[in-house]
């Protein structure tokens, strides 16, 4: 399997994981915003290593093949989708602890502010972004990373003439 693609799926799995994990800020968890934190930069990153190398590749791929450019066309138009309301959960609720540049007091601070009143307000957005991005992460995997490693193998087989 090419290395673009087992990069991507352990990103996944990580991005899962601490997303998992960041669900203990519900129970007042300061390790909970932390894996917050860490889960909102690196989906960022993630985001930027899928647009920059497997997008463009497909794209690039695409020239000359209207299906398969709708396809890709698709898959980017929706993640640019989950992306906006991604960042949206995620600055709405780490902003004020990267501006303190994620100092005990902040952490402390916010962690309150999030907690007091609003803890069903976070778990229900949270609830919400986790289950976009799961369903994301499985339409990659079973759809578009097929799709890719099909198009980089054909680049490898020898094609026969008749």
């Amino acid at each position: 399997m090419p290395e673009l693609i087992e990069r991507l799926k352990t990103e996944h799995t990580e991005i899962i994981d601490m997303l998992f994990r960041a669900k203990s800020l519900s129970r007042r968890n300061t390790s909970g915003l932390r894996q917050l934190l860490m889960a909102k930069d690196l989906l960022i990153s993630h985001l930027k290593t899928e647009d920059d190398e497997l997008y463009a590749y497909l794209m690039e791929r695409a020239e000359g093949d209207a299906s398969l450019k709708n396809q890709v066309l698709e898959f980017i138009s929706e993640m640019k989708d989950i992306t906006e309301k991604a960042i949206d959960f995620f600055d709405r609720y780490t902003k004020k602890v990267e501006e303190g540049q994620r100092s005990e007091s902040i952490l402390q601070r916010l962690k309150g502010r999030l907690l007091g009143s609003k803890t069903d307000e976070f778990q229900e957005d949270f609830e919400k972004i986790y289950s976009l991005i799961l369903d994301r992460i499985h339409k990659e995997e079973n759809t578009l990373y097929p799709l890719y490693l099909r198009l980089k193998g054909s680049e490898t087989t020898p094609q026969h003439s008749r």
